[in-house]
């Protein structure tokens, strides 16, 4: 997303952990792009807002024997 937009953010902090990253945010350390469901219905003292143009990313799942997934799966 940053490529296409041709923007460079001057990161001074990285976590990898989405609840330490909405702490941090809410310290005011920053701003961070997450998923929706991650910020939905949280308590913390923060502002969401949509991006004007969607991102979107694509998750897989690995596993080692088709017949064992799960419903869910």
């Amino acid at each position: 997303m940053f490529k296409v937009h041709r923007l460079t953010p001057d990161v001074q902090f990285a976590e990898k952990d989405d609840y330490a990253i909405i702490a941090m945010v809410e310290n005011g350390l920053g701003i961070s792009i997450l998923p929706e469901l991650v910020l939905k219905d949280t308590s913390r003292k923060i502002i969401s807002k949509e991006l004007e143009i969607p991102a979107y990313r694509d998750l897989g799942i690995a596993v080692k024997d088709k017949s064992m997934l799960s419903a869910s799966t």
